[in-house]
């Protein structure tokens, strides 16, 4: 996993099992701080995550979705993306370009660094879910940050 150490938030894929991504994230998860942005489990509607304070982190953060493909549903779709909060209540805003690719059916597993000491206090992920026929994916959302 190559860290984007530039101020653009930056997208990629990771590989399920990879053992260069597991050696990496048991790294940076010691050094760093761990969160869980949506814990996992099946989610068949949407569904606002928990906000996480970024307070005091001014390294690089990766947000890791895990999404399986769809259980469920006709023509299913998942879209997972990030916002943004002063205050971790009012006023959550997108984050540009903070929007994993979309899941259909076939599972996912995909990264999208930031530095947060850019974005405001607390950020969460929002889960969007498409389809008919009552859709459903297995996933997790969570990040991790690493001190400067």
């Amino acid at each position: 996993m190559t860290m984007h150490r530039h101020r653009r938030i930056g997208t990629q894929e990771c590989v399920r099992g990879s053992a260069n991504m597991s050696h990496q994230l048991t790294h940076l998860a010691a050094a760093g701080v761990a969160a869980s942005l949506l814990p996992p489990g099946a989610v068949a509607a949407n569904t606002n995550g928990t906000g996480v304070s970024l307070a005091g982190q001014k390294g690089t953060a990766a947000a890791i979705l895990n999404c399986g493909a769809a259980t469920a549903g006709t023509n299913p779709t998942m879209d997972v993306k990030l916002q943004e909060s002063d205050d971790n209540s009012t006023n959550w805003t997108d984050i540009a370009g903070a929007a994993f690719s979309q899941v259909t059916t076939v599972a996912k597993c995909q990264v999208i660094s930031f530095r947060p000491g850019e974005r405001k206090q607390y950020i969460r992920a929002v889960a969007t879910i498409g389809g008919t026929s009552s859709p459903s994916f297995p996933l997790s959302c969570s990040i991790l940050t690493l001190p400067a």
